[in-house]
């Protein structure tokens, strides 16, 4: 059939959050302790986890089990059923031991959902989730200056641009080398706080209007970070799906495991971008996993 689109691609996903990490009315659905444990790669207790999370067996098994019971159509309730047997048949027969240790990867349902689909459209289907998630932790790209900011932004630097050199260190932003108590008062900074905020080093232009730039805005085009009127600092990130997003540089406590997400489905776009590139020139190519990250019978592989 047609490869999937971005809905239906999206729609899987959030089926797979759903029994991840349970109905929102706090049912689980992990209704067996056979899978205990088993949510990503196992991994000693205290460890991060880095990979994209699996889901147990039985979680999977209870979803559909429930969408059976619950199910008002009779054809619908007959699929579930036909499904279950599937799934059950599935696990007992052409896995191994350690592969249904290792639960559901979520790359598996792609190639359960849709037989025939390539590297390819595996990695365009996880690039859409990617962007899908990482709008969950961009910011809006903060506005430039105004011309007239800048201009006088510019003529800032080039009056303390001592001697024309291109940069202006410390000294010069605090007013040059005069020591008189006159010329001292006249400086709203001193030495010792422009080299605690930019240390012993010389600013150029830009680096000069980033630090003077007043906060929320950018300092010119090609600025990748920004203060924040609340002190925190936003930076610019190149993802590995091709957007170029602002996040906070300091993230709180509730948006780290979310990145850690995001950086997981990345690890995965990446190993299926390899797979079709090997697909593509399997002579020329050599192994599409040379860097390790694949791992046999986690469930990715196109063999397995």
């Amino acid at each position: 059939g047609p490869p999937a689109t971005e809905d239906e691609a999206l729609s899987v996903y959030r089926v797979f959050r759903t029994v991840l990490h349970g109905p929102t009315d706090g049912r689980g659905f992990d209704s067996s302790d056979e899978d205990e444990g088993v949510e990503l790669a196992t991994v000693p207790d205290g460890a991060q986890q880095t990979g994209l999370a699996r889901l147990r067996w039985s979680a999977l098994l209870a979803w559909v089990q429930q969408k059976e019971d619950f199910a008002e159509d009779f054809r619908y309730r007959s699929v579930c059923a036909s499904m279950t047997r599937a799934l059950r048949s599935w696990k007992q027969n052409c896995m191994t031991s350690e592969e249904r240790a290792a639960g559901v990867h979520l790359t598996q349902l792609f190639r359960w959902i849709w037989p025939g689909v390539t590297s390819e459209h595996v990695a365009a289907m996880l690039t859409w989730i990617c962007l899908n998630e990482v709008d969950k932790i961009r910011h809006p790209t903060p506005r430039l200056i105004d011309q007239d900011e800048r201009r006088r932004l510019e003529n800032i630097f080039h009056n303390m641009d001592f001697g024309s050199k291109g940069h202006c260190t410390a000294e010069d932003v605090a007013g040059g080398k005069a020591t008189g108590v006159e010329a001292k008062l006249r400086n709203i900074v001193d030495v010792q706080t422009v080299r605690a905020v930019c240390g012993d080093r010389s600013l150029d232009e830009r680096e000069f209007m980033e630090l003077m730039c007043q906060d929320d805005f950018r300092a010119h085009e090609g600025a990748q970070q920004v203060v924040l009127r609340d002190g925190n600092k936003l930076k610019q990130q190149r993802r590995e799906t091709g957007v170029t997003i602002w996040v906070l540089e300091n993230p709180p406590q509730w948006e780290v495991p979310h990145r850690r997400l995001v950086d997981a489905i990345e690890a995965e776009i990446r190993h299926w971008r390899r797979l079709a590139q090997s697909e593509a020139c399997p002579s020329s190519c050599g192994e599409a996993d040379s860097d390790g990250e694949s791992q046999a019978g986690d469930g990715r592989d196109r063999d397995s």
